[in-house]
């Protein structure tokens, strides 16, 4: 039972590493579909107030 929780602290600590890896690199972040894949092609609609 031991072994378990060892071996799931040791992947959730290189998954935290990892992220933190992407972070320190300045990886752009992840974006909606305005201004994502479609090339900045927006076909989102805003709301008038």
């Amino acid at each position: 039972m031991f072994d378990y929780l060892i071996a799931t602290f040791l992947v959730m600590l290189i998954v935290v590493g990892l992220m933190a890896i992407g972070v320190m690199f300045g990886r752009r972040a992840i974006k909606g579909t305005c201004g994502g894949v479609n090339n900045g092609e927006c076909v989102c609609v805003e709301k008038v107030r």
